[in-house]
């Protein structure tokens, strides 16, 4: 397989000098990922992928009032950031038909997506942010992508207001992505709603400048202006143009100094009548060798009020975990245990009933890092409802010189499904891969190999290219590529 070449705009950036000092900071990012496999069709034979990504990263800040020094002001700063991803698929993957249906819409190839472009200005008079574009925003429970903009403005008294309101990420727009996209929605003919424009606005108050706390309650609703009202609309809960009414609340803290950090957030469904999210937690820092974590979480299912997924929600559940963390030097070990309870587990006719409404298992492993590299091992366990999973994963890299490394990973699997008896087996899979770095490139090759009883062997290559450059006040510089540093690039640490 060979991997293209990022843009010419990499050979620009290794090159680019300027005359003179910049008035502003600028960093260019760049990754290609080239992916070749086969997959099973539903006749047995193979298919060929052989798929190319092209990520594209920019990023400006510090246009603003600078100092006699030349350094940025905290006040009316403005900055533009962005991100590009283009896709190809070379291989003999067809996806116009799956049998009678037509699916191009839902798996055929997006040439290009935006991922998020947006302006933003800080501290414009002392007090008000501004956001203008496509962004991302996130809070405790899940993130939500629109086209638009956002004003919060921070008040002396320790909260901040903020609002937002544009074109919900459906689509509806030939370079928005799916990764943003509402969960339960496709573009398809079933789903006749999915890629409408949607507008959406909300609110929020939160917590500002208080160092021990991070509060927020947040309020959104988005709008589907094409909806008719037909049954099976009527069915998902969507019956007055709105697609999904939202009131949130979460709560982070910091007691003891640090070594307590409780978490508490609810959501209610104001579109469905019904509190679908509740989570709550603790992590208390015992000493600097021991920590001790326990978490809640209730979950409801939702979705987009014209998802035609509400219509199977059945299995809201109860998630009670523990966890206990050990540090030893190099060697950090840990446990986590859960317990699953499951409601309305009542199978329709034609399935199979489960075994149970209640499912448990854990995790254990651990990690010894070293100067040149880093082993780890995990075991987990999860049995009851809904099937059973047991594996094991081995993983280790190493540094051979200052520019290049190897790793390896050895997985094994055992699966069986409660509702599907048929399906279950024993997966045992194998990478091997090298990571290369030179003046602020990273190199990233993976070879892997899966054997279970669906392949007798599913061989796929990866190949990762990073490249990272920083334009600023003193000129065009390497900067780390995004996959360098904490990650790629810490070979001994934690």
């Amino acid at each position: 397989m060979r991997v293209v070449r990022p843009f010419a705009l990499l050979a620009l950036c290794s090159t680019l000098v300027p005359d003179r000092a910049l008035a502003y900071d600028l960093a260019v990012e760049v990754e290609t990922v080239g992916q070749g496999y086969q997959i099973a069709a539903a006749d047995g034979s193979l298919i060929d992928r052989r798929r190319l990504q092209q990520y594209l990263g920019l990023s400006l800040w510090n246009f603003g009032p600078k100092d006699a020094l030349g350094a940025p002001m905290a006040k009316n700063q403005w900055s533009f950031t962005m991100s590009l991803r283009l896709n190809a698929d070379f291989g003999n993957f067809t996806v116009d038909q799956i049998g009678l249906r037509n699916v191009r819409d839902e798996l055929g190839p997006r040439p290009l997506d935006l991922l998020f472009a947006y302006a933003t200005a800080r501290d414009l008079a002392g007090f008000i942010d501004l956001k203008l574009g496509r962004q991302v925003q996130v809070d405790q429970f899940e993130f939500l992508s629109f086209d638009g903009a956002t004003i919060d403005v921070k008040t002396p008294y320790w909260f901040g207001v903020e609002a937002w309101g544009g074109l919900k990420v459906t689509g509806a727009l030939p370079f928005d992505s799916p990764l943003y996209r509402a969960d339960g929605t496709s573009p398809s003919a079933i789903s006749t709603h999915d890629t409408d424009w949607k507008p959406t606005v909300g609110a929020a108050l939160h917590s500002f400048g208080v160092r021990d706390l991070d509060a927020r309650l947040s309020y959104r609703r988005t709008f589907s202006p094409a909806q008719n009202s037909t049954p099976a609309e009527l069915a998902t809960g969507a019956t007055d143009g709105t697609s999904e009414e939202k009131l949130a609340w979460s709560l982070r803290g910091r007691l003891l100094r640090g070594r307590l950090l409780p978490w508490l957030g609810l959501r209610y469904n104001l579109l469905l009548g019904a509190l679908d999210q509740v989570q709550a937690g603790a992590r208390w820092q015992l000493s600097d060798r021991h920590a001790l974590q326990a978490e809640y979480l209730y979950s409801y299912p939702t979705f987009d009020g014209d998802s035609i997924w509400n219509l199977f929600v059945r299995h809201q559940f109860d998630d009670v975990r523990a966890g206990y963390d050990l540090r030893l030097g190099a060697v950090a070990l840990y446990a986590r245990g859960f317990v699953r309870l499951f409601h309305e587990t009542v199978a329709l006719p034609t399935e199979t009933p489960p075994a149970g409404s209640l499912s448990y298992g854990g995790t254990v492993g651990g990690r010894l890092g070293m100067r040149r590299g880093f082993v780890r091992a995990d075991a987990y366990l999860d049995t009851g409802y809904g099937g059973q999973r047991i594996g094991f994963d081995a993983a280790t890299r190493m540094q051979l010189r200052d520019w290049i490394g190897l790793e390896g990973r050895l997985t094994y699997v055992h699966f069986e499904d409660d509702l599907r008896p048929i399906d279950h087996g024993d997966s045992l899979g194998a990478q091997l891969g090298a990571r290369v770095e030179w003046r602020g490139l990273l190199l990233h090759l993976i070879a892997e190999d899966n054997i279970n009883r669906y392949y007798n062997s599913q061989f796929r290559l990866y190949a990762v290219i990073d490249f990272g450059r920083f334009a600023g006040t003193r000129g065009v510089t390497i900067a780390p590529a995004r996959g360098v540093g904490a990650t790629a690039g810490q070979w001994g640490g934690f």
